[in-house]
This record gives structure tokens, C-alpha cells and sequence, in this order.
């Protein structure tokens, strides 16, 4: 593990496991934005801006999937 950076390990239950992986980081900003990278402007109907396109969503659905995970008994 790199310094400051956080990494997140939990277990729930016994047996068969699920593993969920994703990653925080986005790419750095550099040249050729047709928008303010860190706006997270709406144009269109589509978001534009750094990190718009990565591990955002897929992160939130394995908080969720973990907290319902959570909610059913697994010890079986």
C-alpha cells in the first residue's frame, strides 16, 4: 500500500466469498478540455469534467451492494 492512500477490506459471513474492486484516482486534468475539468458541467444532457467517466458510480453500487449484502444472513 502506498503512503496516504486507503485501501478498504471487509468480510461478511462465512464461506463463498464476493470480491468487489474498485479504485478512487482519475486521471490527471492536462491539456484539451473543452470544459473546466473540475466544473462537472452539464451540457446536452452528458457531464463533463475529471473523473466524470470512472470508478465513481461503480464505487457507490458496491457501497450499496455491500450494506443490502449485509442485511441478509450469510453464516449459512
Amino acid at each position: 500500500m502506498k503512503k496516504n492512500r486507503c485501501n478498504v477490506t471487509a468480510s461478511i459471513g462465512k464461506g463463498n466469498g464476493l470480491m468487489l474492486n474498485g479504485h478512487m484516482d482519475t486521471v490527471p486534468a492536462g491539456d484539451g478540455w473543452k470544459y473546466d475539468p473540475f466544473a462537472a458541467k452539464i451540457v446536452d444532457g452528458k457531464l463533463y469534467g475529471r473523473g466524470s467517466s470512472d470508478m465513481k458510480a461503480g464505487l457507490a453500487v458496491m457501497m450499496i451492494v455491500a450494506k443490502e449484502l449485509s442485511k441478509k444472513n450469510l453464516n449459512n
